[in-house]
């Protein structure tokens, strides 16, 4: 076992309560993950879409970690539980700036199709057109991200 897989499902942030921020139809999302740790698992509640202490959307799952990755496992909890399920992946060698890049995996509502979008995940809630808007450009696919994925 490698020295640093001693922790192995412990929460690597440090905090129990983080940010995720990904585009969808042309903007930026922004959910909070409230994390609840016991001795064997970390346990996620999701709420998607904030906006003025409101939300979209609540899904609860797992969170399981290795030294490298966070892996996140959600499902729906209100409008559709157990069909409508997702996956985060978080590089945790990946933090700039008290920021976490990831990508975040599922079958998009808008178009029942296969989806993956980057994302970043955070302890700081972003309000800040100024600040959202240089969040929105470190989110968008761009020409160096089109050929990692033609690779």
């Amino acid at each position: 076992m490698h020295s640093l897989e001693t922790n192995i499902n412990q929460n690597p942030f440090n905090n129990n309560l983080l940010y995720l921020y990904y585009i969808s139809k042309g903007g930026i999302i922004i959910s909070s993950l409230e994390i609840t740790e016991n001795n064997t698992s970390n346990y996620i509640i999701m709420k998607n879409g904030l906006t003025n202490k409101k939300y979209k959307q609540e899904y609860t799952g797992v969170m399981e970690c290795t030294y490298n990755t966070a892996f996140i496992c959600l499902t729906n909890a209100i409008s559709n539980p157990g069909l409508d399920k997702f996956q985060i992946e978080i590089d945790l060698h990946s933090k700039i700036q008290e920021m976490y890049y990831g990508i975040f995996l599922g079958v998009s509502d808008n178009t029942h199709r296969p989806t993956a979008r980057k994302c970043i995940l955070t302890n700081k809630l972003i309000v800040s057109t100024k600040d959202l808007a240089k969040l929105f450009e470190k989110l968008r696919i761009n020409k160096n991200d089109i050929k990692d994925m033609e690779k």
